[in-house]
């Protein structure tokens, strides 16, 4: 009877341990932006689950958030609006400066997904609310403080 509560206790243990890794595992870290004096603060994609799930099914962003992508390397890298809520800017970014914009990404229709390409690499990409780019008059070439929390 004591081994056999001894089992159980150990295998709730390691139960506990492991969902406590899960969960951690698909926590996002932060990220402070800087763009022209305007901070954006956003989740890391970092991982493939994350890179491929962005901010699909999300209702909203609030205002001056966003997600950053984070690529091992600079790339061509295409997005899509898959299961998107809302419109998007989107912004490519190599060596800390704005390469690329596309702005007011828009909700897919039925079976219409579209693919926006860059015409530039790019080793980080953010998605901010529509409309951001214009309003703060973010433009390509401009400077991207990137701090993430540890």
């Amino acid at each position: 009877m004591i081994k056999r509560i001894c089992v159980v206790s150990l295998f709730l243990i390691a139960l506990f341990f492991l969902g406590n890794y899960i969960l951690k595992a698909n926590e996002y870290k932060k990220a402070t932006i800087i763009i022209k004096d305007k901070i954006v603060l956003a989740d890391a994609a970092d991982t493939p689950y994350k890179l491929s799930k962005g901010l699909s099914g999300r209702e909203n962003l609030a205002e001056n958030q966003g997600m950053i992508f984070i690529f091992a390397q600079n790339g061509f890298y295409s997005f899509w609006m898959k299961k998107m809520n809302f419109p998007l800017d989107i912004i490519w970014i190599r060596d800390n400066k704005i390469v690329e914009i596309i702005k007011n990404a828009s909700v897919p229709t039925d079976n219409n997904i579209p693919i926006y390409k860059p015409q530039n690499e790019a080793n980080m990409v953010l998605e901010v609310n529509h409309g951001a780019v214009d309003k703060y008059n973010w433009q390509i070439g401009d400077s991207v403080q990137i701090d993430f929390d540890r």
